[in-house]
């Protein structure tokens, strides 16, 4: 046998060993099934789950996906066009020992959090102050309260003795603990507030979650705190937008959240995936709302770019009526300053060959923070095509084609990290 024909047949041979089985299909929809009929928040949605998904394997809608990947994403679709939950999903999680599924998922998440935390400055990406003595926050995510604690604190003291504070959450994607969130507020409110309830759907339970009494450190009381908001702002997120709010002890600037409000966790079905499980619902204690399915309405609403550059100047000129004399001239230079300075933005094309039968193509970034309803792109010709508004420098960029993401097929610059981004250059 020739060698190029032995290779063909042992790459073809891997494939076929590498396929997702009908059967690894079919058990793996009947797990899920089993742990969502006694953990989803949504009882109600079971039944209906069970009865779509399983018609749909039954009609063959999953028998030309080989991947775990691409069967992962399909159902994900399915649950979600059911419930309209962005927190339950299927996703690809396979096991390095399939003999000690424990062990190994222990290794793969601890591995996966250094990696998440060292991106993200474990949760505060920048710490800054402002022109004005405002303080700036920059948190994509909220981590382990164990690990993060030490961040947090820090970032505490540098804006301590700031006249206002601005919390950046326009990337901030969720919280890893249930109690980081109700931590940092505690530096906003002089004595522990009732925040919210979460209510456990298996077990019937109500876990009351308050603001901490005690925090290392001055707390930020009686003065002004803005919050950022984008598309992207999600689950931990938003709820530290939503409580806020609620409280007014701050004013939401930016765009609305996503909507996703149900704590969740990841259970194992076998060694190729996990479901993640909304198990419980938030709630404020007050009224009973939540920001599930509706997100955070900004008090201001403003173009994600800008959100930054017009929640500075608020925060100037509300100093600015509360002060006289030096202070106020010189609040007034930095405002006419920072006015003359308002954000130069070039436009930018993209554009996205094939795809003839997408029904809803979108580009995403760090242009927009990864807003993922906002740049619609529209089909000319033989490609997607959007032009836009951003602002100089290094963007990284994703395409979103029917809910999947890609890279930018046209351009060889990628950058690797936790995700995989395309980047483009903007000069």
């Amino acid at each position: 046998m020739k060698l190029k024909a032995f290779i063909a047949i042992l790459m073809l041979s891997q494939l076929a060993q590498a396929q997702l089985t009908a059967e690894e299909k079919q058990s793996t929809l009947k797990s899920m099934f089993d742990i969502l009929s006694k953990k989803y928040v949504k009882e109600e949605a079971t039944e209906e789950i069970e009865q779509r998904l399983t018609k749909h394997y039954l009609n063959g809608r999953y028998d030309s996906l080989i991947s775990e990947e691409d069967f992962a994403f399909s159902v994900t679709e399915d649950l979600r066009e059911i419930t309209q939950d962005l927190h339950l999903g299927l996703t690809y999680y396979p096991v390095e020992n399939s003999e000690n599924v424990v062990e190994s998922d222990e290794k793969e998440k601890e591995e996966y959090l250094k990696m998440v935390l060292g991106s993200s400055g474990f949760g505060f990406r920048k710490k800054e102050i402002l022109p004005g003595n405002i303080g700036y926050l920059e948190i994509p995510l909220f981590g382990p309260l164990d690990r993060v604690a030490d961040t947090l604190v820090d970032a505490m003291h540098k804006v301590a003795d700031t006249d206002a504070l601005i919390l950046d959450l326009r990337e901030c994607r969720g919280s890893m603990d249930q109690n980081t969130v109700p931590f940092l507020l505690g530096y906003f409110f002089q004595d522990p507030v009732h925040l919210m309830d979460f209510h456990i759907r298996e077990t019937n339970f109500i876990r009351q979650f308050w603001s901490v009494a005690w925090v290392p450190g001055k707390k930020y009381l009686n003065k002004p705190v803005y919050v950022l908001t984008s598309g992207r702002t999600f689950s931990g997120g938003e709820a530290l937008a939503f409580l806020m709010q609620k409280r007014q002890r701050a004013t939401i600037i930016g765009n609305i959240t996503r909507g996703g409000s149900h704590p969740f966790q990841l259970m194992r079905l076998n060694n190729k995936f996990g479901v993640n499980v909304p198990y419980s619902t938030s709630v404020d204690p007050v009224d009973g709302s939540s920001w599930e399915g509706v997100g955070v309405n900004p008090d201001i609403f403003v173009d994600t770019k800008l959100a930054l550059h017009e929640a500075h100047l608020l925060a100037l000129h509300d100093l600015l009526e509360k002060n006289s004399g030096v202070e106020r001239k010189r609040l007034a230079d930095i405002i006419e300053k920072q006015q003359a300075d308002k954000p130069i933005f070039k436009h930018l094309t993209f554009k996205l060959k094939a795809f003839p039968e997408a029904k809803k193509v979108i580009v995403t970034g760090s242009f927009n923070s990864w807003e993922r309803e906002s740049l619609f792109m529209e089909r000319k010709g033989d490609e997607w095509i959007l032009s836009t508004e951003v602002s100089p420098g290094r963007h990284t960029y994703n395409f979103i084609v029917d809910g999947k993401w890609i890279l930018d097929p046209a351009n060889p610059e990628i950058e690797k990290g936790e995700f995989e981004n395309s980047v483009v250059l903007v000069k």
